[in-house]
C-alpha cells in the first residue's frame, strides 16, 4: 500500500467507527462491488436479490436487465451484467439498451439495443433471446416507460419467475413524470396488482372486486426501499370464506396431501384434508377423512375436536358424544369440556 493510500485509509478510520453497521456481504453483493455496479452500495438491492435468487443460481436462467448503464457512451456500463453471469454460472444474460453498446461482456451475455417502451421491439427481444426467468428494470425509470415494460413483459414471465423495478423513489421526482403521490405510477400499479390479488376475498363478502389481467398471475409483491420486485405464480387459490373444494387448486391440494401421506403419514395431514373438505362445502367427505385419520391416530386431540364439530354439523349426534368422550379421555380435569360431553349425550338421547 502506498503513502498516500495509508493516509487516506487512517483518515477515514474514525468515520467508518462511527457508521451506521452493515451486514456483512453475502455472495452477489461481493461481486457487485468487484465490478462497481452501484445496486450495492448506492443502493442496497443485492441483499434482497440475493435471499429470492440463491435457489436458483445453480439453474440455466435467463435473465433480462433493462437498462446496461454507462449513460451515453458505447463502450461504457455492463458491470451489473457481469455481476449477474457471475452469480448464474449457467445463465443466459441480456442487457437491452437505447444506446448501441460495443462492449465484450464474454458468451453468456447478450447486448440488444432498443427502447423499453417499444413493445415490437420487446417482442422481438423475447421471441429472439427468452423466454426469460428474471427480469430487471433498471432502464430510464420515466413513469411511462417503467409502466409499459412491466405490463408487457411481466405476463411473459416464466412461473416461478421474478420482475424486479429498479429506483422507484422517481415515482415521486417530477422529473421523470412522478408526482409526491406516486399517482398513475409503478406504485399505484403495485396498488392495483396487490388489490387484485385479493380479488377472491372481496367477491366472498359480496363485493365487486378488482380484477386485472395480472391478478391471477401474481404470487407475491414484495416492497423494499426503492425497489418493488413482482414474482410471477399462479394466484388461483379459492377464499376460506367462499372455498370450494371442487376447484382445481384445492383438488392439487387434495392430491398433494394424498400422496405426502403413502410417504410420511401423520394426523396433520389428515387434519388439514379434513379442514379444507369442511370449509368446501363437503362435510361428508370431511367425516370421512376424519374417520380414517382417527383410525390411524386414535388418540389425537386435534381430529377429535374438529371430527366432533363436523359430526355435529351433520347431526351425527351420537357419535359427536362419542368423540368428545375419547378427548375427555385425554383431559379428565377438563371442566368445560366434561359439562359439554354431558350436553352432547343428552342433544343424542343417551343416558347419562
Amino acid at each position: 500500500m502506498s503513502g498516500a493510500e495509508e493516509d487516506w485509509q487512517a483518515a477515514g478510520t474514525e468515520e467508518v467507527a462511527a457508521a451506521v453497521p452493515v451486514p456483512p456481504l453475502d455472495p452477489l453483493s461481493r461481486l457487485a462491488v468487484r465490478y462497481g455496479t452501484d445496486k450495492w452500495g448506492v443502493h442496497l438491492y443485492t441483499p434482497v436479490y440475493h435471499a429470492l435468487f440463491a435457489p436458483l443460481r445453480d439453474r440455466a436462467v435467463r435473465l433480462l436487465e433493462i437498462g446496461v448503464g454507462g449513460y451515453g457512451s458505447p463502450v461504457s456500463g455492463g458491470a451489473s451484467l457481469r455481476m449477474w453471469a457471475d452469480y448464474f454460472p449457467y445463465g443466459r444474460v441480456v442487457g437491452l439498451d437505447v444506446v448501441a453498446k460495443r462492449l465484450d461482456l464474454g458468451p453468456r451475455i447478450s447486448l440488444v439495443q432498443g427502447a423499453q417502451s417499444d413493445l415490437p421491439a420487446l417482442a422481438r427481444l423475447w421471441e429472439e433471446h427468452g423466454p426469460f426467468d428474471i427480469v430487471i428494470d433498471d432502464g430510464s425509470h420515466l413513469v411511462g416507460d417503467v409502466l409499459t415494460s412491466f405490463r408487457a413483459l411481466f405476463p411473459r414471465l416464466e412461473p416461478g419467475g421474478f420482475y424486479a423495478v429498479e429506483d422507484v423513489q422517481t415515482a415521486f421526482w417530477p422529473l421523470y413524470g412522478g408526482n409526491p403521490g406516486g399517482r398513475g405510477t409503478i406504485l399505484s400499479e403495485i396498488y392495483d396488482v396487490m388489490l387484485a390479488m385479493h380479488h377472491r376475498e372481496v367477491s366472498a363478502i359480496g363485493k365487486e372486486p378488482l380484477i386485472t389481467a395480472l391478478g391471477d398471475l401474481t404470487a407475491s409483491v414484495q416492497m423494499h426501499r426503492n425497489l418493488a420486485v413482482f414474482e410471477r405464480g399462479a394466484n388461483t387459490h379459492p377464499s376460506n370464506a367462499s372455498c370450494d373444494a371442487t376447484s382445481p387448486a384445492l383438488r392439487g391440494v387434495l392430491g398433494v396431501l394424498r400422496a405426502e401421506r403413502v410417504t410420511a403419514p401423520s394426523a396433520g395431514n389428515w387434519m388439514i384434508e379434513a379442514t379444507l373438505l369442511d370449509i368446501g362445502g363437503q362435510p361428508e367427505a370431511s367425516m370421512m377423512a376424519l374417520r380414517a385419520g382417527l383410525v390411524a391416530f386414535p388418540d389425537d386431540p386435534d381430529l377429535l375436536e374438529i371430527g366432533a364439530r363436523v359430526a355435529a354439523k351433520l347431526r351425527l349426534q351420537a357419535e359427536c358424544a362419542a368423540l368428545l368422550e375419547r378427548l375427555l379421555a385425554l383431559a379428565p380435569d377438563d371442566a368445560l369440556l366434561r359439562d359439554s360431553v354431558a350436553r352432547q349425550r343428552r342433544v343424542a338421547g343417551l343416558a347419562a
